[in-house]
């Protein structure tokens, strides 16, 4: 070899494609959300002990592309964007600031759409439209709508989705802070222009309740062919004060702005009973859910907010078909209305945190055979709050 030749020096580049966002177990101040990186999630033990980017506070996750921005939960959030370096490596991109926000919805790659949701007494509900790469957020204020018959009661947002030039926001109703009701008897939807993010009016239908549940970002989608799905939960365990209407899933058609007369998949009754607690789509109509294991005859005092005892199925909205995911034990559906960020897609399969007495474990679905395999244990975690691949 010329000795004056250099060899070129091929540097290994670590294999750590996946973040986690996981709260610590402790109580009070004790408790703190880390990221912390990892390389496989089907094996072992995922510890947060001398690891992790520690995050201050209680915090929303929002993925957009490779970018992955963790809002504080504050008056003023507190947004934190971070991306993956050559060495797939985290590293802190850019922060920026906005009012307290509630759901958010990916756009593209480099933008999202966040809703700050009023409660008690403000006259303005907010979506703020933010680039990540930037750090520029536009703010829009809209007013509050009081929806039905003279209740009172006030519009809590509940979802987002986009369809061409108009955006879709489910909402269900309060009466006060702890989330009672008693307008629980019909499907609601507000409509926005999009971009402008003018309200436009509001769609119902009585088939089913209210759509979502508190927190939750899940229950309302569009799918490839343009057809937009709402899912009613309806259940005390998810939140509800009283279940007046069967839990299920409606759609709007492509191009229409009404619910589809034709068209309302009873979960409730094709369950024998049982009603949805959570959903996620998944594309080419499959939807994530989880369902609970125990009707009404079953529910105890404690029973409000409890999310207890749930099975993992996958359900075709378009064929109104459900299947169970076999290998996955009966668990807990979760702090909050939604698990958006409590699963990831991945080369066709999912990886989900399940919890269950002995723990929290992640499990890998197969979402075309139904079945699980279980993989590695979180240990000194108290909840996990987010998977993401951002090595896009």
């Amino acid at each position: 070899m010329d000795k004056d030749v250099v060899p070129e020096v091929i540097k290994e580049v670590p294999n750590k494609s996946y973040t986690l966002a996981i709260r610590s177990d402790g109580g009070g101040e004790v408790s703190t959300d880390y990221l912390v990186m990892e390389d496989s999630l089907m094996s072992g033990d995922i510890s947060l002990v001398g690891r992790g980017i520690e995050q201050s506070g209680y915090h929303f996750y929002q993925q957009t592309g490779p970018y992955l921005t963790t809002v504080t939960y504050t008056d003023a959030n507190v947004a934190t964007v971070y991306k993956l370096t050559e060495e797939l490596e985290l590293e802190e991109h850019i922060q920026f600031t906005m009012g307290r926000t509630h759901l958010f919805h990916p756009v593209d790659d480099q933008n999202f759409i966040a809703m700050n949701i009023p409660r008690g007494g403000s006259e303005n509900a907010v979506f703020y439209q933010v680039n990540v790469e930037s750090g520029t957020v536009i703010e829009t204020a809209t007013s509050v709508i009081t929806p039905t018959r003279g209740s009172g009661e006030q519009a809590y947002f509940s979802g987002m989705t986009i369809r061409g030039d108009k955006l879709f926001a489910p909402f269900f109703q309060i009466a006060a802070s702890d989330f009672s009701s008693t307008q629980t008897d019909s499907a609601y939807v507000a409509m926005y222009s999009y971009p402008e993010l003018e309200y436009q009016g509001i769609i119902t239908d009585t088939r089913t309740g209210p759509v979502g549940a508190y927190a939750g970002q899940g229950h309302i989608f569009t799918t490839e062919n343009n057809d937009i799905y709402t899912v009613s939960s309806s259940a005390i365990a998810s939140g509800y004060s009283q279940e007046t209407k069967p839990s299920g899933i409606l759609r709007i058609k492509a191009g229409e702005t009404t619910f589809d007369e034709n068209y309302f998949f009873n979960v409730q009754e094709a369950t024998g009973g049982y009603r949805l607690c959570n959903a996620q789509y998944l594309g080419d109509n499959k939807v994530l859910a989880s369902i609970y294991s125990f009707d009404e005859s079953e529910y105890t005092d404690s029973d409000k907010w409890s999310r207890r005892d749930v099975r993992l199925a996958i359900i075709d909205v378009e064929a109104e078909k459900i299947d169970y995911v076999e290998g996955i034990p009966i668990h807990y559906g979760g702090p909050t209305g939604t698990f958006a960020n409590h699963f990831m897609q991945d080369n066709g399969l999912i990886y989900i945190k399940i919890v269950i007495d002995d723990g929290i474990f992640i499990y890998e679905v197969n979402p075309e055979t139904f079945t699980a395999t279980k993989g590695a244990e979180l240990i000194d975690a108290a909840r996990v709050y987010g998977f993401f691949n951002l090595n896009q």
